[in-house]
């Protein structure tokens, strides 16, 4: 069935494809396969399909179109990929900042015990930078959500067809 995706549609069904897949491999691979014969109906019961074997053969097919959606998300997220990179960026430029703003914020004064007196003696000591990088960090949040806001528009606005076999159309969709 080809379905009409944008790029935020496919990374939700890509999301859900790999629930699917997550939830039959954990049945195939947590169920005991060799069981009593009074017992084969009960465990059957518990596979997706119902069936071992068609609970299998679904998987590899879920498999097969995670890649497949995952490649075409790859091919058409070009732009959404640089604006990604811009975004980690600010992360860790912000995280760097906050960094300095905590060592900045320390007390400026150091009190000591002079080794000789004994005395408690107070020292003054120097920040490195008056920088404000308290406003900086607001310019990167705006910053940030004007990229967010970029990649946003960009996710819903690039679409493209996709092939998704029936059987897994209909168990997501309904």
């Amino acid at each position: 069935m080809k379905i009409d995706l944008n790029l935020t549609s496919a990374f939700v069904l890509r999301k859900r494809i790999n629930a699917l897949s997550g939830e039959i491999r954990g049945k195939i691979v947590c169920s005991q396969l060799v069981v009593e014969a009074e017992e084969v109906e009960s465990v059957k019961e518990k596979f997706v399909t119902g069936d071992l074997d068609s609970d299998m053969e679904l998987y590899f097919k879920l498999l097969d179109a995670n890649a497949a959606l995952s490649n075409e998300i790859e091919f058409y997220n070009v732009s959404g990929k640089s604006i990604m990179n811009k975004i980690q960026r600010l992360h860790d430029k912000e995280a760097t900042i906050q960094c300095a703003i905590r060592s900045l914020g320390v007390n400026p004064i150091r009190k000591e015990r002079n080794p000789v007196t004994g005395v408690w003696e107070a020292r003054k000591l120097e920040k490195l930078s008056n920088a404000n990088y308290e406003q900086r960090l607001k310019e990167l949040a705006q910053e940030k959500v004007r990229l967010e806001d970029e990649l946003s528009k960009v996710n819903s606005s690039t679409n493209f067809t996709f092939d998704l076999e029936d059987d897994i159309y209909h168990r997501i969709y309904g």
